[in-house]
C-alpha cells in the first residue's frame, strides 16, 4: 500500500514539473510574433501619392475636382494659366477629393484657348497636424510619380500639371503697336544775328536857364588886336572871353545879359558884354533874385 502511495506522489510531482517548463516557452513565442508585426508596419509608412483632376460647371467657367489619396484636411493650391490669364484657388481634401469654385475671367467665361492647371500641395510644414503625422513634417513619407522635391526648402510635395482646352468667347485682338514717328530732320540753326550798331548819341542842346532868350544873331565883329593873349586869326578862341568884341550884344531891350559859360549877370550896358562869345550870349527878363537862384552870380564890373 505504501508503495502505491509513493508512486502516485511521484507521478503528480512529474506533471507539475512539465507544466512549469511549458509556460515560459509559450510566453517566449509571443514577442517574436509582435516583432514581425512591427516590421510590417514600418514598411507601410511610405505613401505613394495619387492625383486625378476632372472638370464640371458652366461652359467657359470650369470647376475642378481633385481626387487624391492624401489625408483629409490636406491643402492644395490650384493655379490655372494661359498666355494672358492666371488665377489661383485653394482646396481642402475631404473624403478623398477637393472641389474648387468656378474659374472665370472677370466674372465671365474664359476666353477660348489652351490652359494649364497646376495642382500643388502646400508645404508640409504648413499642413494641419494630422496631415504631418501621416506624411512627415517635411513630407519625407511621400513617394510616387507626383512627388516633387522643392529646390529651396527640400520638402517633398505632391504636384502635377494638367492640360485643358476651353471653348468660350474669342479674346479681343491686341491693340497694334503704335508706329514710330518719323525722325524729324535737324532744323538748320540760325546764325547769331549781327549786333546792330549802337546809335550815335544825340548832341544835347546846351542847357540855358529858364526865361532866357536866344543869343543875338548879329554877326560878330573882328576881335581887337589887343585881346589878352588870344589868337590873332579868324574868330579866335570861342571860349576865350577877351577875343570877342561884339558891340551889338549890348543892343537889347531885355533886363539882363547873361554869360551861360561863366554864369555871370550883366547889365546890357556893361563893358564886358561885347566880349562874351556869341555861343555863350543870352538875355533874360527874370529878376536878379531868380537868376541868382538859377545859379548865376553878378558881374564884378557892372555890379560894383
Amino acid at each position: 500500500m505504501k508503495r502505491r502511495i509513493a508512486a502516485m506522489v511521484l507521478a503528480v510531482s512529474m506533471m507539475g514539473t512539465l507544466g512549469a517548463c511549458g509556460e515560459p516557452a509559450g510566453r517566449t513565442a509571443g514577442p517574436a510574433l509582435s516583432q514581425s508585426s512591427s516590421e510590417t508596419q514600418t514598411d507601410s509608412e511610405k505613401v505613394r501619392g495619387t492625383l486625378k483632376v476632372s472638370t464640371s460647371g458652366e461652359s467657359g467657367k470650369p470647376v475642378f475636382t481633385v481626387e487624391t489619396n492624401m489625408p483629409d484636411e490636406t491643402e492644395f493650391v490650384l493655379t490655372l494659366q494661359s498666355e494672358d490669364y492666371t488665377q489661383q484657388q485653394t482646396v481642402v481634401v475631404a473624403g478623398g477629393s477637393g472641389r474648387s469654385e468656378a474659374f472665370t475671367s472677370g466674372g465671365g467665361p474664359l476666353f477660348s484657348g489652351k490652359y494649364t492647371l497646376t495642382v500643388a500641395m502646400s508645404q508640409p510644414s504648413q499642413q494641419p497636424e494630422g496631415v504631418r503625422a501621416v506624411l512627415g513634417d517635411n513630407g519625407e513619407n511621400l513617394i510616387g510619380n507626383f512627388m516633387k522635391v522643392e529646390s529651396t526648402s527640400g520638402a517633398h510635395i505632391l504636384s502635377g500639371d494638367f492640360k485643358f482646352t476651353f471653348d468660350g468667347p474669342e479674346a479681343p485682338a491686341a491693340d497694334p503697336a503704335p508706329e514710330p514717328e518719323p525722325a524729324q530732320p535737324d532744323e538748320p540753326r540760325e546764325s547769331d544775328p549781327e549786333p546792330e550798331p549802337e546809335p550815335e548819341p544825340e548832341a544835347k542842346p546846351e542847357t540855358k536857364p529858364s526865361g532866357t532868350t536866344k543869343p543875338s544873331t548879329t554877326a560878330p565883329t573882328k576881335p581887337s588886336s589887343g585881346g589878352g593873349g588870344g589868337s590873332g586869326g579868324g574868330n579866335g578862341n570861342a571860349n576865350n572871353f577877351d577875343t570877342w568884341n561884339v558891340e551889338s550884344q549890348q543892343d537889347t531891350q531885355d533886363s539882363w545879359v547873361l554869360n551861360t559859360s561863366s554864369l555871370k549877370i550883366h547889365y546890357p550896358s556893361c563893358s564886358q558884354v561885347p566880349k562874351i562869345a556869341p555861343k555863350n550870349y543870352a538875355t533874360s527878363n527874370k529878376t536878379e533874385s531868380e537868376l541868382l537862384n538859377d545859379g548865376y552870380t553878378t558881374c564884378g564890373v557892372c555890379h560894383k
